[in-house]
């Protein structure tokens, strides 16, 4: 018997929701730093720094980005950051908390986006880190690396992909 599909819910991030945002930042990549002998107010603060650092960037590089909260049964439990252009649709950034992966949330959301795309006649492009494995299921659903500086990955899905 299969699970009944998930409601999954999406709603523009507000102001109020910046310490959620906080959340899934620090839940998804404070983990990197375990072994650096650090305390836990240490790591904090670090992650406090890079998640501002990570905003500022965003913001220069994509100013026109939006930001979704992704709700399950009314509890967030992630977002997306996209932006949206004549020529493209830029991925800047998904994150789920811990507890919300491998639930088939991200694939949901990855190909409502490329729906989207595919319907506006766009290509998706994003970043991935190459340690990330999430670049499994950007493969799957037919993205291609088109780029990689060691870091990070460049892929791309282009809108004959879904047709």
């Amino acid at each position: 018997m299969s699970e009944p599909p998930l409601d999954i819910a999406r709603r523009p991030a507000n102001d109020s929701d910046d310490d959620f945002l906080f959340e899934v930042f620090f839940a998804t990549r404070a983990g990197s730093l375990a072994a650096a002998n650090l305390s836990d107010a240490q790591i904090r603060q670090l992650m406090e720094l890079q998640f501002q650092a990570q905003r500022q960037h965003y913001r220069a590089r994509h100013p026109d980005a939006e930001i979704v909260i992704v709700e399950i049964a009314g509890e967030p439990v992630g977002y997306l950051n996209v932006e949206s252009t004549e020529e493209r649709i830029v991925l800047v950034d998904i994150a789920l908390l811990p507890a919300a992966r491998g639930r088939g949330i991200g694939t949901r959301l990855l190909s409502d986006l490329l729906r989207a795309a595919v319907a506006r006649g766009l290509p998706v492009v994003a970043h991935v880190e190459t340690s990330n494995p999430a670049r499994r299921l950007y493969r799957r659903m037919g993205f291609d690396e088109v780029a990689n500086d060691g870091a990070y990955v460049e892929i791309v899905r282009g809108p004959e992909a879904g047709s």
